[in-house]
């Protein structure tokens, strides 16, 4: 009676966590991208071509610049704080690039995007890689900030970490049709399973998924041989994030925290490899997407942990602070 339906239901759980596992395993194998290069395919791929880097004063940029460097690329970085640029550009030359120039630019001048694919057709004669990486972050409960809900700066950050990429797109793809190259949009696992105090960031990751997926069919489509990954991230402690998060890094499970440097690194890898999707961390992924796709309280479980046990208001004044660390660093005017 009783007890065998249980064991029925028992059984039946178990069944689906194993085979939930078994997909996620696949996935992981399938969208994780990196692995293999060789310095020799370094040396063929990545030496003397021309790569733009959006977003490369900082974070992950800051630390691909100096990785494709000792590897003898060629680069224009880009991002909007001139004195920041010039720094990378310094370290890179140090690194054993042979030309690297800057260009300091607002991504959200969204009109003017293609003046970035200009600038380096002007200096270089062609475009190997275009990595799109600038982004503008935003901190805390939306329902409590009130600039957040501002038609403005939400446009604002829907150019930057949306309609930029869009635009410099397009005006770089007859480039890398010459070259055969290849195109990188770092996106975020945010923009496949979203999470509290992260609402405009997550909406525009989410505009990002759907735009380059459909692009990256449209290219398969054409049959043509320019290649586009896009890179599913979650959390990569760079140095602006332990300014932020503060103490609160040490809350997050190690297994689920990646690194600027391995992060940069694989990236980097993704340019050779041509993965569709690039994730990282991959234990974070795994989690992520099973908890989306597969548990139907994760909305609860995962607003459960965000908040960490404390009360609306709590968390409230948590993220009060995390906002004003983050204006340091102009995140939370919708810069980069």
């Amino acid at each position: 009676g009783i007890n065998a339906e249980y064991g029925k239901q028992w059984y039946q759980r178990r069944v689906r966590a194993l085979v939930v596992l078994l997909i996620a395993g696949v996935y992981l194998l399938l969208t994780h991208g990196t692995g293999g290069v060789t310095e020799e395919q370094y040396s063929t791929e990545i030496k003397d071509k021309v790569v733009i880097l959006c977003g490369a004063s900082s974070g992950i940029g800051e630390q691909m610049a100096y990785q494709l460097a000792t590897k003898q690329a060629k680069l224009l970085l880009v991002a909007r704080t001139e004195y920041k640029l010039q720094k990378v550009k310094e370290e890179a030359l140090k690194l054993g690039s042979p030309h690297v120039e800057i260009l300091p630019f607002d991504f959200s001048d969204v009109e003017n995007s293609k003046s970035v694919i200009d600038k380096a057709m002007e200096v270089f004669g062609k475009i190997d890689y275009l990595v799109l990486n600038h982004a503008s972050m935003t901190y805390g409960l939306f329902l409590e900030f009130p600039k957040h809900q501002e038609p403005s700066f939400v446009e604002r950050i829907f150019k930057i970490n949306v309609f930029s990429n869009i635009q410099l797109t397009l005006a770089v793809l007859p480039h890398l049709e010459k070259s055969g190259g290849h195109l990188f949009i770092t996106s975020s696992l945010t923009g496949e399973a979203p999470a509290v105090s992260m609402d405009l960031y997550s909406s525009t990751k989410h505009a990002l998924n759907g735009f380059f997926y459909s692009l990256q069919q449209e290219l398969l489509a054409k049959k043509s041989n320019v290649g586009l990954t896009i890179g599913a991230l979650g959390f990569v402690l760079t140095n602006d994030n332990k300014v932020v998060l503060g103490d609160d890094v040490k809350h997050i499970p190690t297994v689920f925290v990646g690194n600027a440097p391995d992060c940069a690194t694989d990236m980097i890898d993704s340019l050779i490899t041509r993965p569709r999707t690039y994730t990282y961390p991959a234990t974070a992924g795994v989690f992520m997407r099973v908890m989306w796709y597969f548990n139907p309280w994760y909305h609860e479980m995962f607003s459960g942990m965000m908040m960490k046990g404390k009360t609306y208001d709590e968390q409230k004044k948590i993220t009060e602070k995390m906002h004003a660390k983050a204006a340091t660093l102009d995140y939370q005017s919708g810069n980069y």
